[in-house]
């Protein structure tokens, strides 16, 4: 794939500095009670985490570090997602020890993290299933466990138990409900659609499950140039064998396919995203919560921003254009409304719906959509000025300045781009 103008990419890091400056002189003023990554001080230890690994700066990683220690000692695991529970800086700060050569510490972390399994599986709890405050957000956690440590780090076991209750609870409430679609899930008395709140985060998180680990190996294997489809490594070693090695990932992904089986992607997942293509506004956006008139809505929390990475997603698993088309014609909606006056933030605003076109992107190859992704981080370049509201948490990840950084940040590796706490 292409990369970015190198005249272009010396203003991207240099808004991104010039911001980096802002926010780290602001810091010492901030409240940091909220400890969440979406809104508090470890929102700031990922950004920190990302800048010290793409840059290779230490200083920056124990930043991040000392940030997270700190948090550890105020979390609440009464709220059990990545970004806004106690879960996402445990499992941010697993990464961090783990890379780090503390793998006891970082074990210590894995297993407060997974410890929460059984509540989080408990259908009699009123835990809710969304992105920001349930199940399909502590899910994500397993994922990015496995992901950045090693895929045996959370058994597959403990997976399953979580997209089974997600699963059951989506059928339990669509029957009770007598809803049209065998899945549908509510968030304080609403049927939202979009990422943040609705069931199209949850449905992408289900559909990754079973394709993070694939990726993964791809990614490596392609990167090292290996003659080989999959590869993996720990700590700089191919390793063979079970427990770090291609063998028991290997063994890993075969038990994976029980995660979601065939039946349930295409009796269960199919039809209620078919649904959700049904009810597009005719401008191809999506509604914010089924019934909803009000097409007014561009962000990742509701409308097309979240939803393109259901579909391409869709598509990677069900193979069917009509899925690519739907994110495709997602990406239309943000070029043409995705400049938000509301403000410039990950949730809700412009560096968020930027992040579509880098997914798009990664997907296609299409440098169109390289070139989006850089015409809104040019906007980004004059952060405040565009914006007509301030931010609750002016320096806060998901909808301060802290996100405008991050991607900023991100994009100058194009190809290695993630919305935080959301793909992987």
């Amino acid at each position: 794939m292409e990369t970015i103008h190198h005249q272009f990419l010396e203003k991207i890091q240099a808004a991104a500095h010039n911001l980096l400056a802002k926010l780290e002189a602001s810091i010492p003023d901030g409240d940091f009670r909220d400890v969440s990554i979406y809104t508090g001080s470890s929102g700031i230890a990922l950004l920190y985490t990302l800048i010290g690994i793409r840059q290779k700066n230490s200083k920056y990683l124990n930043e991040a570090t000392a940030l997270l220690d700190k948090a550890f000692k105020r979390l609440k695991l009464r709220d059990v997602t990545y970004l806004c529970g106690g879960t996402g800086p445990l499992s941010l700060g697993a990464v961090i020890y783990h890379n780090s050569g503390c793998t006891s510490r970082a074990q210590e972390l894995v297993d407060r993290v997974v410890s929460l399994v059984p509540e989080v599986s408990n259908l009699k709890s009123d835990l809710p299933d969304e992105i920001l405050y349930g199940r399909a957000g502590y899910l994500y956690n397993l994922l990015y466990l496995n992901k950045h440590i090693g895929p045996n780090t959370v058994s597959p076991d403990h997976i399953k138990q979580v997209v089974a209750a997600l699963l059951q609870s989506g059928q339990q409430l669509a029957r009770r409900e007598k809803r049209s679609v065998p899945l549908m899930y509510m968030w304080h008395g609403k049927y939202y659609i979009g990422g943040a709140h609705g069931i199209s985060g949850i449905l992408y998180m289900l559909l990754l499950v079973t394709s993070a680990i694939l990726q993964s190996g791809c990614n490596l294997a392609h990167q090292e140039k290996i003659k080989v489809p999959l590869m993996y490594r720990w700590y700089g070693e191919y390793y063979v064998g079970a427990a770090h090695g291609i063998t028991g990932i290997l063994y890993t992904l075969l038990l994976a396919k029980n995660y979601l089986s065939q039946t349930e992607l295409d009796t269960l997942l199919r039809p209620t995203i078919d649904y959700l293509q049904g009810i597009r506004y005719p401008s191809k956006n999506f509604p914010s919560s089924l019934n909803s008139d009000s097409d007014r809505l561009v962000h990742w929390c509701h409308g097309a921003p979240g939803a393109v990475y259901l579909f391409t997603e869709a598509y990677k698993v069900f193979g069917d254009d009509q899925y690519m088309q739907t994110a495709l014609d997602c990406g239309e909606v943000v070029w043409k409304r995705g400049l938000l006056a509301k403000g410039y933030s990950i949730c809700h605003g412009v560096s968020g719906n930027a992040y579509t076109f880098l997914h798009l992107y990664q997907v296609t190859g299409d440098l169109k959509h390289l070139h989006r992704a850089c015409q809104f981080a040019d906007w980004c370049f004059t952060y405040g000025k565009h914006q007509t509201q301030i931010p609750d948490r002016p320096l806060s990840l998901f909808e301060g300045i802290a996100g405008v950084i991050y991607f900023l940040f991100d994009i100058q590796e194009p190809n290695k781009a993630q919305f935080p706490g959301y793909s992987l």
